[in-house]
Parts: structure tokens; C-alpha cells; sequence
């Protein structure tokens, strides 16, 4: 997901990145679940973009 706002951050698109506690404690998520929150963010930054 950093590379993902990086690349809009590239595109001129300011962007903040934020983890909260809690969620980074969580470790690591199942694979699909992972790949949600990619494909969301992905869409969200592109829609902004």
C-alpha cells in the first residue's frame, strides 16, 4: 500500500498515510483480506487521481 501512495503523491496528489495503534498491533491479516483493503485503496486513489 506505500507504493501505492507514493505514486499518487507523484502525481502531484497530496496524501496523508496514516496507521493507527490499534490496526498495526493487529499483525499480519489473512491474505484475502489484505488484498481487499489493496484493491480499495488502489480504487479510492485512482478515483481522487
Amino acid at each position: 500500500m506505500p507504493q501505492l501512495v507514493e505514486a499518487t503523491l507523484r502525481a502531484g496528489v497530496p496524501v496523508e498515510w496514516e496507521i493507527p495503534d490499534a490496526v498495526s498491533r493487529l499483525g499480519p491479516l489473512p491474505q484475502a483480506v489484505e488484498l481487499s483493503a489493496y484493491r480499495i485503496l488502489q480504487e479510492a486513489l485512482a478515483n481522487v487521481v
